[in-house]
């Protein structure tokens, strides 16, 4: 993940979700390239992609992750861009999001879009959990499990950054307006290290 200078100027982000380039240079753009990334799937049910014959394969959002603990900057856009690309995705968006919490640790990054989401489709079934939360109840769990695993990191990240750094907030995802808002707002360049230990 790169900021990128076009050929018109136009500067952005962008991101390999298997053999697709993604570009992104504000939240509803980043939603569109979350939605995109779960079109032509090898298997349409399921977020993942093969990356090479061997069986080595890579979550179709793993980029988000990358996103997420590489650049700080992004992460409140990366969380309503998923809070909206998993609400509009259907069925396929909230099961590729269970993978994706049940898989990446980084995602406690933005735990205050991650929460919601998680309280509002507590029964989605996880297809994989590499973390291995959620895992001591069944071969597929239910996001509620692997949210209920996870809680213990969560919890540690979040007393040690303070009270409100990390804490999930109640409620619906952000509204229509609140990603609007944030549509024509690119946020500043700069790495964000803070999340390496998680990786």
């Amino acid at each position: 993940m790169t900021e990128k200078r076009d050929a018109a100027g136009v500067t952005g982000e962008w991101a390999r979700s298997g053999p697709r380039v993604l570009r992104f240079a504000s939240t509803s753009e980043l939603r569109d390239a979350l939605l995109e990334a779960l079109t032509g799937l090898p298997v349409p049910d399921l977020a993942w992609i093969p990356l090479d014959p061997s069986g080595n394969d890579e979550h179709a959002w793993a980029w988000l992750g990358r996103l997420i603990r590489g650049r700080g900057d992004w992460r409140d856009a990366a969380g309503v861009a998923l809070q909206h690309a998993v609400t509009e995705g259907g069925e396929l968006a909230r099961v590729a999001f269970a993978d994706l919490v049940a898989c990446d640790r980084g995602l406690v990054a933005i735990e205050r879009y991650v929460a919601p989401l998680a309280a509002r489709w507590p029964d989605v079934r996880v297809t994989r959990s590499d973390t291995g939360w959620g895992m001591s109840t069944s071969r597929t769990p239910r996001l509620a499990d692997v949210m209920r695993d996870r809680a213990e990191l969560v919890a540690a990240l979040a007393s040690d950054a303070g009270p409100a750094a990390g804490a999930p907030t109640a409620g619906s995802p952000a509204t229509e307006r609140d990603l609007r808002e944030e549509a024509d707002e690119q946020p500043a360049s700069g790495p964000d290290e803070d999340l390496a230990a998680l990786c």
